[in-house]
């Protein structure tokens, strides 16, 4: 495929190039690495608390080592996707690409790519380590615990963090890392609690207030959707309907969030 100097047109080998050149860049800032230290840090304080309970205490580890990836998948998101258009501009980097024959569309949906890649990595290595301390904690077999709503809700946890990077790429298009991370951590924390402010919203008496808090809840993403809760602490089946939903769901909420960033990249001054 033909790709103009100027033109918008996805071009797969460029965006893959891109996408290997960013996740190698990644892995060398060390980020990742860190990530993976604070969650098995995290995991290790599960496993300890566990020992304090003598009732069930493999559902301890259940818990708190899948929060503690929840943490880590989403932490690196916001991390890793804050500052990756802001940076290449500030070093000058960007110029470089784009005296190429690469839109900066390409380069952006590239670079979402190569952030893609490092967090399945991430998933993959954290959702295996979790998977051994679980099996190896339960007193009552390896597979006890290793049910179909405990891999979905892994799962579900990967297409969270991908919405999230979504998020913090299109807002590195116009802000600086520093207000990225905090913008993106609120958006983690309303996304999270989107059935609480319909709640206050249903229970306000103010019209404006009430409208407001609506509107938040469709701008925000729900990332309610990811969460399944209890239903892993007792191994209650996931209705399938729901799950490929929270799937659709992130695939068309991330798709519309990198739409708005490569607006904002094409309007954004090179200078």
């Amino acid at each position: 495929m033909n790709v103009s100097r100027r033109g918008l047109t996805p071009s797969l080998p460029v965006i893959l190039s891109i996408a290997r050149v960013s996740f190698f860049e990644i892995l060398r800032e060390k980020i990742l690495y860190i990530t993976l230290m604070m969650t098995a840090l995290l995991m290790f304080l599960g496993f300890a608390a566990s020992r304090l309970f003598f009732i069930r205490p493999d559902r301890v580890i259940l818990d708190f080592g899948l929060s503690a990836v929840n943490i880590s998948m989403s932490i690196l998101a916001i991390l890793i996707a804050g500052y990756q258009i802001g940076r290449e501009v500030d070093r000058r980097t960007i110029h470089i690409a784009l005296v190429r024959p690469i839109s900066r569309g390409q380069f952006l949906l590239g670079k979402f790519a190569g952030i893609k890649c490092i967090l399945i990595l991430n998933w993959l290595l954290l959702s295996a380590g979790y998977v051994v301390i679980l099996g190896l904690s339960s007193h009552e077999g390896f597979t006890e615990h290793l049910h179909a709503t405990l891999f979905w809700a892994l799962g579900l946890l990967l297409f969270q963090s991908v919405v999230l990077a979504a998020v913090g790429i299109f807002l590195s298009t116009f802000t600086t890392a520093a207000l990225s991370w905090m913008i993106c951590t609120g958006f983690y924390l309303i996304g999270n609690n989107i059935s609480q402010i319909r709640l206050l919203a249903i229970k306000t008496k103010n019209v404006f207030v009430a409208g407001s808090l609506n509107g938040l809840t469709w701008i925000f993403p729900n990332l309610e959707h990811f969460s399944l809760g209890t239903q892993v602490t007792y191994g209650l089946p996931i209705v399938t309907e729901a799950a490929v939903t929270a799937i659709v769901y992130s695939a068309v909420y991330s798709a519309l969030v990198l739409l708005l960033a490569v607006l904002s990249v094409q309007k954004r001054e090179l200078n």
